[in-house]
């Protein structure tokens, strides 16, 4: 079996990834995802994401459903997503 490497992330990702990884447990059930990351990541989009065979590396299958490892969650999430910081609030006009 190979060994999981998380992806290289640009500083920008990597200070997201940074920033939420405290606040996530180890292992997030896929159905509690959106009340754990704030509403970030929703769960229709990781079992969308499962089925088409692209979503997070680690996942694991337990009795209560689907759940994942935390870091392969968010580098998935910016990989996938590039969440980007917004200099200030005319940015949104």
């Amino acid at each position: 079996m190979q060994k999981w490497e998380p992806v290289k992330l640009t500083p920008e990702q990597q200070e997201f990834v940074d920033m939420m990884t405290p606040e996530l447990p180890k292992l997030i059930a896929r159905k509690a995802v959106s009340k754990v990351t704030g509403g970030i990541i929703s769960a229709r989009a990781l079992e969308k994401a499962d089925r088409a065979g692209n979503g997070p590396e680690i996942r694991y299958r337990t009795a209560a459903g689907i759940a994942y490892e935390r870091t392969a969650l968010l580098n998935w999430y910016v990989v996938r997503y590039a969440p980007k910081q917004l200099a200030n609030i005319n940015c949104l006009i």
